[in-house]
């Protein structure tokens, strides 16, 4: 727990015990910024997404909110935001944005020093840490994770600190910050809430006196179902489902992600040594029950954790960078060993102490120097976005997501500062996530989802609607000769191109040479989704119907009608065959409402199917591909169909023959509309 005595003694550790190396540590720490601040940006993957959300957040903040957001004030992602916000208010947000990274990057080895030193752990194990800084989540730019994560090291000590001596104090210092990491981090948040529960709860007395001890802990967990209910009710999910990605590798990738290492036998060996650290310098290993069971809770944890879940992806491999202090609570010095070394000891913890500062420092350097390297890119931006007007919408293309001499994912999202700078909106965005502060009007969805950053490429005019954007802001080291641009009915003109930045606009977008005009297509919204039972069947009979297509849900218990997803949904994406087993010559329904309004409206239905396809619309059949053999792709099938006003119903016989079983559709309004 955090209170003024338990600081005092905290620096007197710091400033007085152990004062040379101490120093030294802290000056160590401090150095791990230096790479954040020498780049012109913060040269990690997602954070140019983030600063668009900052300035949505800044712009509804001084009354002028963009058109093609809202603000989602509500979100258990807001407090890195918040804080960002509240630099920028009186700083330029590239360096809000770097002021917030520098707080995370040196809070995350402070809190571990916190932890070690709540669980009676030498401090020359801190030193451990310092390699750690620059880890998997913050070369992904996963910053709320990141703001978060000394947060959730600190929930871990107070908890601890608890555990040992209840007072009103510490169980203050459990519920904020427990409340600060779901406001952080809505997983990290699950996660971490899970551990602290399993230290207060291990230790029974009566159940009084385990309510007083959980019960902060509980109240912070109040605005969980209060967080779902929201989500849950009239909010669009545009990405969805748990991938898991369970397998045994994990252990070792546990062992070199939290440096970023490569996977192979030499890293793992240097990882397995590093561990042993503790044991070199006068550690032994304890069963200490609530200790012990953080460690072992954690390593389970991440054993199990999914891969991606609900728009969030790589999920377990971020939590690599806890793996460290969560050993470090296995440790306690020996006995007789609390204070002094032996001379051994000494040399051996020196040198130790050493080498880790010294690859500390190397680390700094050669990021450091890599970043210096990414400067002609950064700037070669700023002349390609000088170009653009601002309040545009602009189409991002990163086919080359590094720098020439810098591999990684720096370029994936870095058209986004145009909008942080700008306003307007750049896509693809994360403001299509249902969880995030500024998210997209229903109205106003793109069809460009996340995820397109890594699939430039199979860009397609029509299918991503390249006629409603200002701009086109490609990033590579080679022409890519776009040859979707030329299906456009305005032409498009190439405006700048300067290193690996290409700007293209249609002609037009300055002059007022080109005519036609760009109107936004309006999404159609599906709802009440719901899927049938499985028939068994065969290619004989894939035409064979098992309900009434004109009301499909009468008897629905001998249907089975389940609901595919609680949410609205603006495109169908349904993996039929998951959680299925054996789903070889099956058929299934999809039952699927769409509101037109008040009054009646044509609409071009896109779909795909794998494998054949019937789709009924009010108990008229409108698509008849039942005996196709095919993997599913956005346009197996386009219809035009006339939405009568109000409630539209439509059915969906989705046949398998073997392997994938997919169903895709979507909606907009015709051309003609």
């Amino acid at each position: 727990m955090v209170t003024h005595s338990s600081l005092l003694s905290y620096l007197k550790e710091y400033w007085i015990r152990q004062s040379v190396e101490r120093i030294a540590y802290t000056v160590s720490v401090l150095l791990l910024v230096i790479p954040v601040w020498i780049a012109d940006f913060p040269p990690f993957g997602d954070i140019p997404q983030h600063a668009a959300q900052v300035s949505e957040f800044l712009r509804y903040l001084e009354g002028n909110p963009s058109p093609s957001f809202t603000i989602n004030l509500f979100t258990p992602y807001i407090f890195g935001y918040v804080l960002t916000a509240l630099f920028a208010l009186v700083l330029p947000l590239v360096v809000a944005i770097k002021l917030t990274l520098s707080v995370a990057i040196v809070g995350f080895p402070i809190a571990c020093c916190w932890l070690r030193r709540e669980s009676g752990g030498k401090p020359y194990w801190d030193w451990m840490i310092l390699p750690t800084a620059y880890s998997f989540s913050l070369e992904w730019g996963f910053l709320n994770f990141i703001i978060g994560a000394p947060i959730a090291i600190l929930l871990i000590a107070a908890s601890l600190n608890r555990d040992r001596a209840a007072s009103l104090r510490n169980e203050f210092a459990v519920f904020s910050l427990s409340l600060l990491l779901f406001l952080s981090h809505i997983i990290l948040y699950a996660f971490f809430w899970g551990i602290a529960f399993l230290i207060l709860a291990t230790r029974f007395e009566n159940f009084t006196i385990l309510y007083k001890r959980l019960r902060p802990l509980l109240l912070s967990a109040v605005l969980v179902p209060i967080w779902l209910a929201m989500i849950s009710s009239g909010e669009a999910k545009i990405i969805q489902g748990v991938f898991w990605g369970l397998e045994p590798g994990r252990f070792f990738e546990l062992l070199v992600l939290p440096h970023l290492w490569p996977l192979d036998a030499v890293h793992v060996s240097v990882s397995l040594l590093l561990l042993a650290f503790p044991w070199f310098t006068g550690g032994r290993m304890i069963w200490r029950r609530a200790h012990s069971l953080s460690a072992v809770a954690f390593l389970v944890g991440f054993m199990f954790l999914p891969n991606g879940a609900y728009g969030a992806s790589l999920v377990f491999q971020r939590f690599a960078v806890f793996l460290i202090p969560f050993w470090l609570l296995l440790f306690v010095p020996r006995k007789g060993d609390a204070v002094a070394l032996s001379q051994g000891q000494k040399i051996l913890t020196a040198v130790m102490v050493i080498l880790v500062c010294i690859f500390s420092c190397s680390l700094v350097y050669r990021r450091a120097e890599n970043y210096m390297g990414l400067s002609k890119d950064f700037s070669d931006f700023r002349v390609v976005i000088s170009q653009m007007r601002p309040h545009a919408k602009v189409l991002s293309l990163p086919f080359d997501h590094g720098g020439e001499q810098f591999p990684g994912r720096i370029f994936a999202h870095f058209a986004s500062w145009y909008q942080a700078f700008n306003g307007g909106t750049t896509d693809p965005s994360f403001g299509t996530l249902y969880h995030m502060l500024a998210r997209y009007r229903l109205e106003q969805l793109p069809p460009v989802r996340l995820g397109f950053e890594d699939a430039a490429s199979s860009f397609d005019w029509a299918r991503h609607r390249g006629d409603e954007y200002d701009y086109f802001l490609v990033h590579s080291f080679s022409d890519r000769n776009m040859t979707e641009f030329s299906k456009s009915a305005c032409p498009i003109e190439l405006v700048k191109h300067v290193g690996g930045w290409w700007l293209y606009a249609p002609v037009g977008t300055h002059d007022k040479r080109c005519s036609i005009q760009r109107h936004p297509h309006k999404n159609f919204m599906f709802s009440n989704v719901m899927r049938s039972k499985d028939y068994p069947t065969s290619d004989k009979e894939f035409d064979m119907m098992h309900l009434n297509p004109v009301a499909p849900l009468d008897n629905m218990n001998q249907y089975q009608w389940k609901n595919v997803d609680g949410y609205r949904l603006f495109e169908l994406d349904i993996d039929l065959a998951a959680d299925r087993g054996n789903t070889d010559y099956k058929t299934t329904y999809v039952y699927a409402e769409m509101d037109a309004g008040p009054s009646a409206v044509d609409v071009e239905l896109e779909l795909g199917s794998d494998d054949g396809l019937t789709v009924w619309h009010e108990g008229h059949r409108i698509v008849y591909a039942p005996n196709q053999l095919r993997a599913a792709k956005w346009g197996d099938n386009t219809v035009t169909v006339l939405l009568q006003p109000g409630v539209n119903h439509f059915l969906f016989r989705i046949n398998n023959a073997a392997g994938g079983w997919r169903l895709l559709g979507r909606a907009v309004a015709a051309a003609n509309q």
